[in-house]
């Protein structure tokens, strides 16, 4: 394993910021994986699935606090399957409203 890899091992929630390489990185799928996840979930799951299969490319364990996504992350899967900008704002605020009263990711 590389040292660039470990950082994230074990964490359940995302970090304050994501560079663009690892975004690039454990975010962007090869074109099966893309491929799959398009034949095998509706529209409106495609997004999170690939949330949470980056994360667990990044991290080796499933995503557990969403209430801090970065955004740039979000716009990054929004381009690779077609997700408009008023949707990406649409499921924001939902996350907001999910969580209002919550700042950050909960502490391990």
């Amino acid at each position: 394993m590389l040292a660039w890899q470990v950082p994230y091992l074990g964490w359940r929630h995302f970090p304050a910021e994501l560079s663009e390489f690892e975004i690039s990185r454990f975010f962007t799928f090869e074109p099966e994986v893309h491929r799959a996840i398009r034949s095998r979930y509706k529209d409106t799951l495609r997004l999170g699935v690939a949330l949470q299969l980056g994360f667990l490319t990044m991290c080796g364990r499933t995503l557990h606090a969403f209430q801090r996504v970065p955004a740039e992350l979000l716009k990054h899967l929004g381009e690779q399957f077609t997700v408009t900008q008023r949707e990406l704002d649409s499921k924001s605020q939902m996350r907001e409203s999910c969580t209002s009263g919550s700042v950050g990711a909960p502490a391990e």
